[in-house]
């Protein structure tokens, strides 16, 4: 798999939700998100401070799986998952300037995966959590 410098572009976006009976509700982004509800999911007036925070998200996060195109950067993260160094992979999250955490290693049938978690913006209102995941190495006797 390559990764290449990623620039995204959303347009029309939909969104989908499942309620209690199962049925779908659907909305577009081009629709009121509820100010007059006491949700107080909107702000008044004003820029939404989290459009930075994802603009940062995006320039921080292509930084960090740009240096994963690095070979030896790859195989020291590998190495990490494989031994579940949070040091190391803490390190190599560090060299873009991001916010990230290592939350905790698990094992999902034949990987071995760790999960990540950022935060983004003035006061952290935007937070990402991904997982990567890598296969086990299987032995010469056909295990993992």
């Amino acid at each position: 798999m390559t990764l290449k410098s990623a620039t995204m572009k959303f347009t029309g976006i939909r969104y989908s939700v499942a309620n209690k009976r199962g049925a779908r509700t659907s909305w577009s982004s081009s629709g009121s998100c509820g100010c007059g509800r006491s949700s107080g999911g909107c702000r008044s007036g004003g820029e939404d401070p989290a459009v930075e925070g994802i603009q940062e998200a995006g320039k921080e996060l292509s930084c960090i799986f740009n240096t994963l195109q690095n070979k030896w950067v790859a195989e020291e993260l590998a190495k990490a998952i494989r031994w579940r160094e949070s040091r190391v992979i803490q390190e190599i999250l560090k060299h873009c300037g991001c916010d990230c955490k290592v939350v905790g290693f698990f094992c999902t049938g034949e990987s071995d995966c760790v999960r990540i978690c950022c935060e983004f913006g003035k006061w952290n209102e935007v937070k990402v959590t991904f997982d990567i995941c890598i296969k086990r190495k299987k032995s010469s006797c056909g295990r993992y």
